[in-house]
Protein backbone atom coordinates (compact mmCIF):
# COMPACT_ATOMS: atom_id res chain seq x y z
CA UNK A 1 0.00 0.00 0.00
CA UNK A 2 2.80 2.13 0.60
CA UNK A 3 5.16 1.54 -2.66
CA UNK A 4 1.42 2.24 -4.39
CA UNK A 5 0.89 5.48 -2.69
CA UNK A 6 4.42 6.49 -3.76
CA UNK A 7 3.92 5.46 -7.30
CA UNK A 8 0.88 7.77 -7.14
CA UNK A 9 2.20 10.50 -5.86
CA UNK A 10 5.19 9.93 -8.50
CA UNK A 11 2.89 9.78 -11.57
CA UNK A 12 0.89 13.40 -10.21
CA UNK A 13 4.39 15.20 -10.47
CA UNK A 14 5.47 13.86 -13.33
CA UNK A 15 2.17 15.08 -14.59
CA UNK A 16 2.14 18.24 -13.32
CA UNK A 17 5.59 19.15 -14.27
CA UNK A 18 4.52 17.48 -17.94
CA UNK A 19 1.50 19.86 -17.92
CA UNK A 20 3.46 22.24 -16.80
CA UNK A 21 6.14 22.45 -19.63
CA UNK A 22 3.05 22.31 -22.25
CA UNK A 23 1.79 25.24 -20.89
CA UNK A 24 5.13 26.93 -21.03
CA UNK A 25 5.61 25.82 -24.49
CA UNK A 26 2.02 27.08 -25.45
CA UNK A 27 3.34 30.56 -23.91
CA UNK A 28 6.00 31.06 -25.92
CA UNK A 29 4.68 29.96 -29.19
CA UNK A 30 2.23 31.89 -28.53
CA UNK A 31 4.17 35.30 -27.89
CA UNK A 32 6.16 34.50 -30.91
CA UNK A 33 3.54 33.79 -33.23
CA UNK A 34 2.06 37.36 -34.14
CA UNK A 35 5.52 39.19 -34.48
CA UNK A 36 7.08 41.21 -37.80
CA UNK A 37 10.16 40.39 -39.02
CA UNK A 38 12.37 42.46 -37.20
CA UNK A 39 10.80 41.12 -33.41
CA UNK A 40 8.19 43.40 -32.54
CA UNK A 41 4.49 42.48 -31.59
CA UNK A 42 1.56 42.92 -33.62
CA UNK A 43 -1.79 43.21 -32.98
CA UNK A 44 -3.32 39.97 -31.21
CA UNK A 45 -6.04 37.89 -33.94
CA UNK A 46 -9.39 38.34 -33.12
CA UNK A 47 -11.87 35.79 -32.78
CA UNK A 48 -15.01 36.10 -34.94
CA UNK A 49 -17.07 34.22 -32.37
CA UNK A 50 -20.50 32.34 -32.26
CA UNK A 51 -21.25 33.96 -28.86
CA UNK A 52 -24.14 35.95 -29.65
CA UNK A 53 -22.45 39.03 -27.01
CA UNK A 54 -19.64 39.18 -29.86
CA UNK A 55 -21.34 37.86 -32.94
CA UNK A 56 -21.34 39.70 -35.92
CA UNK A 57 -24.17 42.54 -36.61
CA UNK A 58 -23.36 43.08 -40.14
CA UNK A 59 -20.55 42.79 -42.84
CA UNK A 60 -18.87 46.20 -45.30
CA UNK A 61 -17.11 44.45 -47.90
CA UNK A 62 -14.98 46.82 -50.04
CA UNK A 63 -12.74 47.00 -52.98
CA UNK A 64 -9.58 45.50 -50.71
CA UNK A 65 -10.62 44.72 -47.19
CA UNK A 66 -14.02 43.78 -45.31
CA UNK A 67 -15.52 44.99 -42.18
CA UNK A 68 -17.41 43.63 -39.64
CA UNK A 69 -19.69 45.36 -36.88
CA UNK A 70 -20.10 43.32 -34.20
CA UNK A 71 -23.19 43.13 -31.78
CA UNK A 72 -20.87 43.99 -29.16
CA UNK A 73 -19.94 47.45 -30.40
CA UNK A 74 -16.42 46.53 -31.59
CA UNK A 75 -15.55 46.83 -35.48
CA UNK A 76 -13.23 44.32 -36.68
CA UNK A 77 -11.71 44.24 -40.55
CA UNK A 78 -9.29 42.16 -42.27
CA UNK A 79 -7.48 42.89 -45.59
CA UNK A 80 -4.94 45.55 -46.84
CA UNK A 81 -3.39 47.61 -44.55
CA UNK A 82 -1.14 49.46 -47.32
CA UNK A 83 -3.20 52.67 -46.63
CA UNK A 84 -3.68 51.69 -42.52
CA UNK A 85 -7.44 51.13 -43.33
CA UNK A 86 -6.74 47.82 -40.56
CA UNK A 87 -6.84 50.94 -37.73
CA UNK A 88 -3.56 49.45 -36.19
CA UNK A 89 -2.04 53.04 -37.06
CA UNK A 90 0.15 51.44 -38.57
CA UNK A 91 0.63 49.79 -42.87
CA UNK A 92 2.07 46.14 -41.44
CA UNK A 93 0.37 42.83 -42.95
CA UNK A 94 -1.95 41.41 -41.18
CA UNK A 95 -2.96 37.70 -42.22
CA UNK A 96 -6.24 37.41 -39.99
CA UNK A 97 -8.57 39.71 -38.70
CA UNK A 98 -8.24 42.48 -36.29
CA UNK A 99 -9.52 45.17 -33.61
CA UNK A 100 -9.77 48.83 -35.52
CA UNK A 101 -8.87 50.84 -32.75
CA UNK A 102 -11.12 53.73 -32.37
CA UNK A 103 -12.03 55.03 -28.59
CA UNK A 104 -15.66 54.41 -29.02
CA UNK A 105 -18.20 51.22 -29.62
CA UNK A 106 -19.01 51.77 -33.97
CA UNK A 107 -22.50 50.82 -35.13
CA UNK A 108 -22.25 52.02 -38.70
CA UNK A 109 -19.20 51.46 -41.56
CA UNK A 110 -18.66 52.74 -44.56
CA UNK A 111 -15.55 52.39 -47.37
CA UNK A 112 -14.39 53.44 -50.37
CA UNK A 113 -11.11 52.38 -51.90
CA UNK A 114 -8.47 53.01 -49.59
CA UNK A 115 -10.36 55.43 -47.24
CA UNK A 116 -13.16 54.23 -44.14
CA UNK A 117 -15.99 55.87 -41.94
CA UNK A 118 -17.31 54.71 -38.63
CA UNK A 119 -20.40 56.04 -36.87
CA UNK A 120 -19.97 55.35 -33.10
CA UNK A 121 -23.09 54.86 -30.66
CA UNK A 122 -22.90 58.29 -29.59
CA UNK A 123 -23.18 59.90 -33.36
CA UNK A 124 -19.41 60.88 -33.70
CA UNK A 125 -18.31 60.09 -37.17
CA UNK A 126 -14.45 58.17 -37.82
CA UNK A 127 -12.57 58.84 -40.71
CA UNK A 128 -8.91 56.84 -41.45
CA UNK A 129 -6.99 55.45 -43.97
CA UNK A 130 -5.65 57.64 -47.18
CA UNK A 131 -6.87 61.25 -46.58
CA UNK A 132 -8.25 62.60 -49.86
CA UNK A 133 -8.08 66.33 -50.22
CA UNK A 134 -11.50 66.92 -49.03
CA UNK A 135 -11.77 65.08 -46.26
CA UNK A 136 -11.26 66.07 -42.50
CA UNK A 137 -7.96 65.59 -41.07
CA UNK A 138 -6.64 64.22 -37.88
CA UNK A 139 -5.91 66.86 -35.62
CA UNK A 140 -3.06 66.81 -32.54
CA UNK A 141 -4.28 66.11 -28.72
CA UNK A 142 -3.39 68.77 -26.05
CA UNK A 143 -0.23 66.68 -25.83
CA UNK A 144 0.34 67.01 -29.30
CA UNK A 145 -0.31 63.40 -30.49
CA UNK A 146 -2.03 62.97 -33.78
CA UNK A 147 -4.31 59.99 -33.93
CA UNK A 148 -4.26 57.95 -37.31
CA UNK A 149 -8.56 59.08 -37.66
CA UNK A 150 -10.00 62.34 -38.02
CA UNK A 151 -13.34 62.93 -35.73
CA UNK A 152 -16.29 64.70 -36.46
CA UNK A 153 -19.19 65.41 -34.44
CA UNK A 154 -22.90 65.17 -35.07
CA UNK A 155 -25.80 66.48 -33.22
CA UNK A 156 -28.40 64.33 -34.54
CA UNK A 157 -28.86 60.35 -34.31
CA UNK A 158 -27.15 58.96 -37.50
CA UNK A 159 -29.44 55.94 -39.04
CA UNK A 160 -26.96 55.65 -42.50
CA UNK A 161 -23.66 56.39 -43.89
CA UNK A 162 -22.83 56.34 -47.09
CA UNK A 163 -19.14 56.83 -49.00
CA UNK A 164 -17.72 57.09 -52.28
CA UNK A 165 -14.21 58.42 -53.68
CA UNK A 166 -15.32 61.76 -53.98
CA UNK A 167 -17.56 62.49 -50.77
CA UNK A 168 -19.97 61.15 -47.80
CA UNK A 169 -23.09 61.36 -47.02
CA UNK A 170 -25.50 60.29 -43.99
CA UNK A 171 -29.09 60.81 -43.11
CA UNK A 172 -30.10 61.23 -39.62
CA UNK A 173 -33.10 60.11 -37.72
CA UNK A 174 -35.58 63.21 -38.37
CA UNK A 175 -34.88 62.71 -42.43
CA UNK A 176 -32.00 65.38 -43.12
CA UNK A 177 -29.36 64.43 -45.15
CA UNK A 178 -25.63 66.05 -45.01
CA UNK A 179 -22.90 65.85 -47.58
CA UNK A 180 -19.39 67.09 -47.63
CA UNK A 181 -16.55 66.35 -50.56
CA UNK A 182 -15.59 67.31 -53.76
CA UNK A 183 -18.65 68.97 -55.65
CA UNK A 184 -18.99 67.51 -59.51
CA UNK A 185 -22.48 67.91 -59.02
CA UNK A 186 -23.49 65.47 -56.23
CA UNK A 187 -23.15 66.84 -53.08
CA UNK A 188 -27.02 68.41 -53.59
CA UNK A 189 -26.44 72.06 -52.93
CA UNK A 190 -24.76 74.69 -55.14
CA UNK A 191 -25.00 72.54 -58.09
CA UNK A 192 -23.86 75.15 -60.71
CA UNK A 193 -20.98 75.63 -63.17
CA UNK A 194 -19.25 77.83 -61.07
CA UNK A 195 -19.31 75.53 -58.07
CA UNK A 196 -18.45 72.51 -59.73
CA UNK A 197 -14.92 71.24 -58.89
CA UNK A 198 -15.03 72.95 -55.77
CA UNK A 199 -14.01 71.35 -51.64
CA UNK A 200 -16.64 71.44 -49.23
CA UNK A 201 -14.79 70.05 -46.18
CA UNK A 202 -17.91 70.91 -43.87
CA UNK A 203 -20.75 69.00 -43.54
CA UNK A 204 -24.19 70.99 -44.97
CA UNK A 205 -27.53 70.09 -44.81
CA UNK A 206 -29.05 69.32 -48.48
CA UNK A 207 -32.21 71.22 -47.93
CA UNK A 208 -35.36 69.29 -48.89
CA UNK A 209 -38.60 69.68 -47.74
CA UNK A 210 -39.24 65.94 -47.53
CA UNK A 211 -38.38 63.42 -44.84
CA UNK A 212 -35.75 60.94 -46.03
CA UNK A 213 -35.53 57.45 -45.45
CA UNK A 214 -32.94 55.82 -47.22
CA UNK A 215 -29.79 57.63 -49.37
CA UNK A 216 -26.87 55.89 -51.55
CA UNK A 217 -24.29 57.22 -53.12
CA UNK A 218 -21.77 56.55 -56.33
CA UNK A 219 -18.65 58.81 -57.43
CA UNK A 220 -20.78 61.19 -59.19
CA UNK A 221 -24.35 60.70 -57.47
CA UNK A 222 -26.53 60.97 -53.87
CA UNK A 223 -29.74 59.32 -54.28
CA UNK A 224 -32.82 60.22 -51.55
CA UNK A 225 -35.86 58.14 -51.12
CA UNK A 226 -38.34 60.18 -49.10
CA UNK A 227 -41.18 58.68 -46.67
CA UNK A 228 -43.38 58.50 -49.56
CA UNK A 229 -41.18 56.04 -51.57
CA UNK A 230 -40.38 59.05 -54.16
CA UNK A 231 -36.40 59.24 -55.50
CA UNK A 232 -34.10 62.24 -55.87
CA UNK A 233 -31.21 62.65 -56.76
CA UNK A 234 -28.01 65.12 -57.32
CA UNK A 235 -25.96 64.69 -60.26
CA UNK A 236 -24.14 66.19 -62.84
CA UNK A 237 -26.03 63.97 -64.90
CA UNK A 238 -23.04 63.05 -67.77
CA UNK A 239 -24.09 59.57 -67.59
CA UNK A 240 -27.96 60.08 -67.30
CA UNK A 241 -27.77 59.17 -63.64
CA UNK A 242 -30.83 61.25 -63.48
CA UNK A 243 -32.80 59.76 -66.13
CA UNK A 244 -33.86 62.18 -68.81
CA UNK A 245 -33.60 65.08 -66.43
CA UNK A 246 -30.60 68.14 -66.71
CA UNK A 247 -28.14 68.61 -63.53
CA UNK A 248 -30.73 70.18 -61.21
CA UNK A 249 -29.67 73.38 -58.75
CA UNK A 250 -29.64 71.28 -56.29
CA UNK A 251 -31.54 68.22 -56.73
CA UNK A 252 -34.09 66.67 -59.02
CA UNK A 253 -37.31 64.64 -58.52
CA UNK A 254 -36.54 61.10 -60.54
CA UNK A 255 -39.50 59.50 -59.82
CA UNK A 256 -42.71 59.98 -58.03
CA UNK A 257 -44.56 57.05 -60.23
CA UNK A 258 -43.37 54.26 -57.97
CA UNK A 259 -42.36 53.55 -54.03
CA UNK A 260 -39.21 52.79 -53.63
CA UNK A 261 -37.84 51.42 -50.70
CA UNK A 262 -34.41 50.93 -51.34
CA UNK A 263 -31.74 51.96 -53.96
CA UNK A 264 -27.88 50.94 -54.67
CA UNK A 265 -24.99 52.18 -57.23
CA UNK A 266 -22.13 49.75 -59.31
CA UNK A 267 -20.66 53.17 -60.76
CA UNK A 268 -22.37 56.07 -62.35
CA UNK A 269 -25.99 54.68 -62.08
CA UNK A 270 -28.96 53.69 -59.66
CA UNK A 271 -30.87 50.88 -58.78
CA UNK A 272 -34.00 51.38 -57.53
CA UNK A 273 -36.25 48.76 -55.29
CA UNK A 274 -39.64 49.22 -55.16
CA UNK A 275 -42.03 47.42 -52.37
CA UNK A 276 -43.31 45.16 -54.83
CA UNK A 277 -39.80 43.84 -55.26
CA UNK A 278 -39.41 45.32 -59.24
CA UNK A 279 -36.19 47.01 -59.55
CA UNK A 280 -35.70 49.95 -62.10
CA UNK A 281 -32.41 51.50 -63.24
CA UNK A 282 -30.56 54.36 -65.79
CA UNK A 283 -27.00 55.49 -65.89
CA UNK A 284 -24.21 53.92 -66.84
CA UNK A 285 -24.09 50.30 -68.40
CA UNK A 286 -20.60 49.07 -68.20
CA UNK A 287 -20.58 45.58 -68.86
CA UNK A 288 -24.08 45.06 -69.13
CA UNK A 289 -24.00 46.18 -65.21
CA UNK A 290 -28.04 48.05 -65.73
CA UNK A 291 -29.37 43.50 -66.63
CA UNK A 292 -31.37 44.75 -69.33
CA UNK A 293 -29.81 42.22 -71.90
CA UNK A 294 -27.96 45.80 -73.63
CA UNK A 295 -24.25 46.68 -74.12
CA UNK A 296 -25.51 49.89 -74.81
CA UNK A 297 -22.91 52.69 -73.08
CA UNK A 298 -25.91 53.56 -70.89
CA UNK A 299 -29.95 54.00 -70.33
CA UNK A 300 -31.21 57.23 -70.37
CA UNK A 301 -34.70 56.49 -69.14
CA UNK A 302 -35.58 54.54 -65.64
CA UNK A 303 -36.23 51.07 -67.07
CA UNK A 304 -37.36 47.94 -65.41
CA UNK A 305 -35.16 44.82 -65.07
CA UNK A 306 -37.20 42.01 -66.22
CA UNK A 307 -37.22 38.72 -63.61
CA UNK A 308 -40.56 36.89 -65.21
CA UNK A 309 -42.36 35.99 -62.20
CA UNK A 310 -39.10 36.27 -59.47
CA UNK A 311 -39.92 39.27 -56.79
CA UNK A 312 -36.59 41.20 -55.01
CA UNK A 313 -36.26 41.46 -51.90
CA UNK A 314 -32.65 43.33 -52.20
CA UNK A 315 -30.65 44.43 -54.30
CA UNK A 316 -26.99 45.27 -54.01
CA UNK A 317 -24.21 47.02 -56.11
CA UNK A 318 -20.04 47.02 -56.10
CA UNK A 319 -17.43 49.18 -57.92
CA UNK A 320 -16.12 46.09 -59.31
CA UNK A 321 -19.12 46.81 -61.54
CA UNK A 322 -21.33 44.28 -60.63
CA UNK A 323 -24.76 44.03 -59.14
CA UNK A 324 -26.76 41.28 -57.23
CA UNK A 325 -30.32 40.40 -56.39
CA UNK A 326 -31.97 38.41 -53.99
CA UNK A 327 -35.15 37.06 -54.73
CA UNK A 328 -38.45 36.44 -52.18
CA UNK A 329 -37.46 32.67 -53.08
CA UNK A 330 -34.03 33.00 -51.38
CA UNK A 331 -32.40 32.35 -55.00
CA UNK A 332 -29.38 34.79 -55.79
CA UNK A 333 -28.88 36.46 -59.58
CA UNK A 334 -26.28 38.83 -60.77
CA UNK A 335 -25.24 40.54 -64.11
CA UNK A 336 -22.06 43.16 -64.74
CA UNK A 337 -18.61 42.17 -64.86
CA UNK A 338 -17.91 38.49 -65.31
CA UNK A 339 -14.20 38.21 -65.71
CA UNK A 340 -12.32 35.47 -64.38
CA UNK A 341 -15.79 34.17 -63.53
CA UNK A 342 -16.21 36.06 -60.46
CA UNK A 343 -20.18 36.40 -60.68
CA UNK A 344 -20.05 32.40 -60.27
CA UNK A 345 -23.08 32.74 -62.21
CA UNK A 346 -24.85 30.27 -64.80
CA UNK A 347 -24.03 32.60 -67.39
CA UNK A 348 -19.97 32.06 -68.11
CA UNK A 349 -19.38 35.28 -70.62
CA UNK A 350 -17.15 37.82 -69.43
CA UNK A 351 -20.41 40.16 -69.69
CA UNK A 352 -23.05 38.82 -67.55
CA UNK A 353 -25.96 41.85 -69.84
CA UNK A 354 -28.88 39.79 -68.04
CA UNK A 355 -29.39 38.33 -64.50
CA UNK A 356 -28.23 35.07 -64.19
CA UNK A 357 -28.60 32.92 -61.39
CA UNK A 358 -25.68 32.54 -58.85
CA UNK A 359 -24.70 28.87 -58.00
CA UNK A 360 -24.37 28.88 -54.69
CA UNK A 361 -27.72 27.81 -53.30
CA UNK A 362 -30.56 29.40 -51.64
CA UNK A 363 -29.30 32.12 -49.39
CA UNK A 364 -31.21 34.70 -47.02
CA UNK A 365 -28.89 37.99 -46.98
CA UNK A 366 -26.11 39.25 -49.12
CA UNK A 367 -22.94 41.62 -48.34
CA UNK A 368 -22.08 42.62 -51.78
CA UNK A 369 -20.20 45.86 -51.73
CA UNK A 370 -17.05 44.52 -52.17
CA UNK A 371 -15.06 42.13 -54.56
CA UNK A 372 -15.94 39.54 -51.87
CA UNK A 373 -19.41 38.64 -51.79
CA UNK A 374 -20.71 37.55 -48.49
CA UNK A 375 -23.77 35.71 -47.99
CA UNK A 376 -26.21 33.69 -45.21
CA UNK A 377 -27.06 30.50 -46.42
CA UNK A 378 -30.78 29.01 -45.38
CA UNK A 379 -29.35 27.58 -42.57
CA UNK A 380 -27.89 30.65 -41.55
CA UNK A 381 -24.26 29.38 -41.80
CA UNK A 382 -21.72 32.25 -43.29
CA UNK A 383 -20.08 32.15 -46.79
CA UNK A 384 -17.46 34.32 -48.91
CA UNK A 385 -16.34 33.85 -52.71
CA UNK A 386 -15.07 36.23 -55.25
CA UNK A 387 -11.55 37.84 -54.80
CA UNK A 388 -9.41 37.52 -52.11
CA UNK A 389 -6.55 38.94 -53.65
CA UNK A 390 -5.61 40.67 -50.33
CA UNK A 391 -6.74 38.32 -47.78
CA UNK A 392 -10.25 40.12 -47.51
CA UNK A 393 -11.86 36.65 -46.18
CA UNK A 394 -11.03 35.72 -42.80
CA UNK A 395 -9.25 32.38 -42.22
CA UNK A 396 -8.67 31.91 -46.12
CA UNK A 397 -5.86 31.64 -47.76
CA UNK A 398 -4.86 35.25 -49.48
CA UNK A 399 -2.66 32.98 -52.13
CA UNK A 400 -6.22 31.73 -53.65
CA UNK A 401 -7.30 35.27 -56.11
CA UNK A 402 -10.49 33.80 -56.44
CA UNK A 403 -12.28 31.40 -54.15
CA UNK A 404 -15.92 29.18 -54.53
CA UNK A 405 -18.17 29.66 -51.65
CA UNK A 406 -16.39 28.50 -49.01
CA UNK A 407 -17.66 28.47 -45.28
CA UNK A 408 -16.49 31.14 -42.53
CA UNK A 409 -16.91 30.60 -39.59
CA UNK A 410 -18.65 33.18 -37.75
CA UNK A 411 -22.36 34.07 -36.11
CA UNK A 412 -24.33 36.68 -38.01
CA UNK A 413 -27.51 38.33 -36.16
Amino acid sequence: MVQLKKNIKLVVSIGICALTLLLWICACSCSNQYVDKDGNNKAQPIEISLLKKSSIKTIVPSERNTFFVMNNGSLLAVGDNSAGLLGQNDYEEYDYPVEVQLPERIKLVAASGDFAVAVSESNNLYFWGSFPDWAPKPQADEDGNVPFYAMVSSSSIISQICLSNNHCAYLVKEGDVYTLGLNIGQLGYENSQEHYDQVYSAFRVIATADTISYIAVSDTATYMINSLGQIYGASRNDNYELCLQEAAADYALISQEYQFVTATTAGSNLFALTSSGDVYVCGSNANGVLGVNSSAESISQLTRINFDTADISDVQGSKAGTVHFLTTDMDVYACGNNEDGRLYTRDRNEMVLSPSQVRIGKATRLYCGGTAIYYLDNNRQLYAYGENTYGQMPNVDSQREFVAPERIYASVK
